[in-house]
């Protein structure tokens, strides 16, 4: 109230907007919530269609852009922009907030993210890369199955239901692809997961 006709309209706009994408942030979480029980109806609902990839990451960058400041980030974004990809965009954005979301999470403030994608005859392959942890061969599998967390993560300060990725995993075959993660379990290595759409 008072503070509205402080404002000049492009920084209350600026504002409102900035709270909107907040607002986004918190439905998709809570949203990944309700997916795991509902997922064999949500599925159902799913259409796909050519959606651009590189403004559908720079849409998710922009609501994940204050923890990505405040962490000192570098996101590098090697995808150029006549790519597209067959899937459902609402979708999309859910998995890409997810993988976000996780590579922030199990790599140290500071380090750099990398999205890119690569095109092979039909296939286009999207990966998002930290440089974290790592994940353990052994453990790779196990990282998509419904409320599963790392047994190191327990321990730690990281806050999860370990519903992201399975949700991802659903999703993603349901739009025709195929979600995996390449890792070698060196610290510091980190992990790409990648997602190949036919």
């Amino acid at each position: 109230g008072q503070y509205h006709t402080q404002l000049p309209p492009s920084v209350r706009a600026d504002f409102i907007e900035k709270a909107r994408r907040g607002c986004d942030e918190l439905t998709l979480l809570v949203s990944n919530i309700m997916d795991a029980s509902q997922m064999s109806v949500e599925l159902e609902h799913i259409r796909v269609r050519p959606v651009p990839l590189r403004a559908t990451i720079e849409h998710v960058l922009e609501i994940m852009e204050p923890i990505i400041v405040r962490e000192e980030r570098t996101v590098s974004l090697a995808i150029d922009k006549s790519v597209t990809v067959y899937a459902d965009e609402i979708r999309l954005r859910q998995v890409l907030m997810n993988l976000l979301s996780n590579a922030l999470k199990y790599s140290a403030t500071g380090t750099a993210l990398v999205f890119s994608s690569q095109v092979n005859g039909q296939n286009l392959r999207v990966s998002v890369r930290d440089y974290g942890a790592g994940i353990l061969p052994e453990e790779q599998d196990a990282i998509f199955e419904r409320f599963v967390r790392l047994e190191r993560d327990m321990n730690s300060p990281v806050r999860g239901a370990g519903l992201g990725l399975f949700i991802c995993r659903q999703l993603i075959e349901a739009m025709g692809g195929h979600i995996w993660v390449e890792s070698s379990g060196q610290d510091g290595e980190g992990s790409t997961l990648s997602l190949i759409h036919i």
